[in-house]
């Protein structure tokens, strides 16, 4: 098939109620160009974003993974929520807003929207809270879904064995994390010549000499057998997203030949 994708993104749209990637994807067929599926932007982006992260945590965070901290209270880490604790049965999630009324209203909607699975998760409690590192200590898994200009945390923030999941950032102005973290941790990325070219965070890496884009783990080789992933319980893994088109066909792809 062809895919195209339209995509704006307006950051003040969060104020307005409303999602801050705005944008419609199309898919067509190869041989003839004729439209066969129209989805809303925003929700494709952040489903697809949500899978990858849940894979590529259920594949790399600690089994006995039972801690999380979420950054984000977008349109995005509602659906990381989702992913999360499909790749593991979390006991409790810490969501950090830039307020604490917005990680509140946050909460509240994730509650309404997914009481059943929630309750199926047995996950207790969903707190709110101005940033702690001492809450990020205790935390098995971290997400980041934000479109932060600056960390949100430092590597020494971390403990041994935590499984760091950051979809948010997806340009060179944008950094979720300590650009140390790079290097000091197990890095898998998409692809390693999208990685250095629109991540914000490795691409500081590579400029401050923690690492070069060879030090980077294309993760479909784990998946393909060909990488152990986590390899002791004690080490830091980090998957760093920023998309690929070619996950956008797939996902596409595969959402027109569900059964009508």
């Amino acid at each position: 098939g062809i895919l195209s994708k339209q995509v704006t993104v307006a950051p003040g749209n969060g104020a307005l109620g409303l999602p801050g990637t705005i944008g419609t994807v199309l898919l067509s067929k190869a041989a003839t160009g004729e439209p066969e599926l129209l989805l809303d932007g925003a929700s494709f982006t952040a489903w697809r974003t949500a899978a990858a992260a849940a894979l590529a945590t259920a594949q790399l965070a600690p089994q006995n993974a039972r801690r999380a901290v979420l950054f984000g209270c977008g349109t995005q880490a509602e659906t990381q929520l989702i992913g999360l604790m499909s790749a593991r049965p979390l006991e409790e999630i810490l969501v950090i807003g830039r307020t604490e009324e917005a990680a509140n209203r946050f909460i509240e909607r994730c509650k309404a929207q997914h009481a059943s699975l929630l309750e199926a998760l047995t996950v207790p409690a969903l707190r709110a809270g101005t940033f702690r590192p001492s809450w990020l200590r205790s935390a098995d898994i971290v997400v980041t879904a934000t479109t932060s200009p600056t960390p949100l945390f430092t590597l020494d923030d971390l403990s041994p064995g935590t499984h760091v999941a950051a979809i948010g950032g997806f340009r060179p102005g944008m950094i979720e994390f300590d650009p140390a973290l790079a290097c000091a941790a197990d890095a898998f990325v998409e692809s390693r010549t999208v990685a250095a070219e629109e991540s914000g965070e490795l691409i500081a890496a590579v400029e401050q000499g923690h690492c070069t884009p060879e030090d980077w783990t294309e993760f479909g080789t784990v998946l393909a057998g060909n990488h152990p992933g986590r390899r002791r319980d004690e080490d830091i893994t980090l998957f760093k997203s920023v998309g690929h088109a070619a996950f956008d066909l797939f996902a596409a792809r595969a959402l027109a030949d569900l059964p009508a």
